[in-house]
């Protein structure tokens, strides 16, 4: 498979730390650097965060390996976080990992050919909660 980009959404309700002692926060998407990039706000009261990641190739020719500036972890266990860090001193208070590895070839293909994201939602998320979300062919 050649080496290209797929585009993704991610969903989550605005608001608060899962936990936290009431400290100044800011959340946000966060890249591989650990900036925070903040979502938009959507009709149905939850935040998209929108961005893109590069595919390519993997040993498994039903996935494919994600790369970019917001895919964390190893080549065949990617994710990205949705994060809150504490305004004051910069140490995250909270964060949620999205798993990456449900979707596949022919997801990323189907988005493509129709120019949509591949979506999730991490609304009822907890701490802790490693399952990756139900991911889908277009906006949610």
């Amino acid at each position: 498979m050649p080496s290209d980009s797929v585009r993704l959404r991610i969903t989550y309700p605005p608001g608060p730390p899962i936990s936290h002692e009431g400290q100044a926060w800011v959340f946000g998407l966060q890249d591989t650097k650990g900036e925070l990039h903040e979502g938009v706000p959507l009709a149905d009261g939850l935040h998209g965060f929108d961005f893109e990641l590069r595919v390519r190739a993997s040993q498994d020719p039903a996935h494919p390996i994600f790369v970019g500036p917001f895919a964390s972890g190893r080549a065949d266990e990617r994710f990205v976080y949705l994060a809150w860090r504490d305004t004051a001193t910069g140490a995250w208070i909270n964060r949620l990992k999205a798993r990456l590895g449900p979707i596949t070839w022919a997801m990323v293909r189907e988005a493509q050919a129709k120019s949509v994201p591949i979506t999730a939602t991490m609304a009822g998320r907890r701490l802790g909660d490693t399952r990756p979300p139900d991911w889908t062919v277009g906006e949610r």
